[in-house]
C-alpha cells in the first residue's frame, strides 16, 4: 500500500492490511482484492509486477490470478488541504444560506478552533467542531445578533502537514 496507513486492503481468506502483507495464495484461483480509502486520501488505482488487474486498473475492487510471485500494491493519493470561508450569509428563514459555515477538504477535525466577535469584541460563537455552522445566533440562544459585520478568527491544520493555520476576516450578516 502506498502511502502506507493511506486505507486498507482486504482480500481472499478475510485478509485485511493496511500496510505491507507478505503471504502465499494458492496459484491459478482467482483472488479478489478491495482497497477502502482511509479519511482525506483518495484511491488512485494497483500496481503489479506480474498479473493486470480485472477488470480495471482504477477500480477498488480486482481480482488477480496468480500463477507465480508477484506484488500488488494499492496505491492513494493525499486529498491536497483547502479552506474556503464565505463572507456574507442571510439567517432569515427563507431555506437559504441560512448558517455560516466554512467549507474545507483534509481539514484536521481535532486542530479546528473558531471564534466569531461582534464590533465591542464580544464572543457571540466559538466552536471546536469543524462541522458545526453559526446560524446568527448569540452564543447559541434564542436571541439573534444584528444585521452587520462580524469578525473570525480560525485555527486549523491540514490532516498531512504540521502546524497551525490561522485564518482572520469578517463576516457579513444580511436579513
Amino acid at each position: 500500500m502506498k502511502p502506507e496507513n493511506a486505507g486498507v486492503v482486504t482480500f481472499d481468506l478475510g485478509y485485511v492490511t493496511s500496510t505491507e502483507w507478505t503471504g502465499v495464495i494458492q496459484g491459478n484461483v482467482p483472488s479478489a482484492f478491495t482497497a477502502v480509502e482511509n479519511p482525506f486520501y483518495k484511491f488512485i488505482g494497483w500496481t503489479s509486477s506480474s498479473h493486470a488487474p480485472t477488470p480495471s486498473n482504477d477500480n477498488a475492487n480486482v481480482v488477480f490470478n496468480f500463477g507465480q510471485t508477484d506484488t500488488v500494491v494499492a496505491v492513494f493519493e493525499q486529498i491536497d488541504f483547502s479552506f474556503f470561508i464565505p463572507n456574507t450569509f442571510t439567517p432569515n428563514q427563507d431555506g437559504l444560506n441560512e448558517v455560516w459555515l466554512p467549507v474545507s477538504s483534509a481539514a484536521d477535525p481535532e486542530a479546528y478552533h473558531c471564534i466569531i466577535f461582534n464590533r465591542q469584541g464580544e464572543v457571540v460563537f466559538e466552536t471546536k467542531d469543524l462541522y458545526e455552522g453559526w446560524d446568527g445566533s448569540f452564543l447559541g440562544k434564542d436571541h439573534y445578533v444584528i444585521d452587520g459585520v462580524y469578525n473570525f478568527i480560525i485555527t486549523t491544520k491540514s490532516y498531512h502537514e504540521l502546524g497551525n493555520i490561522t485564518k482572520k476576516g469578517h463576516i457579513t450578516i444580511i436579513r
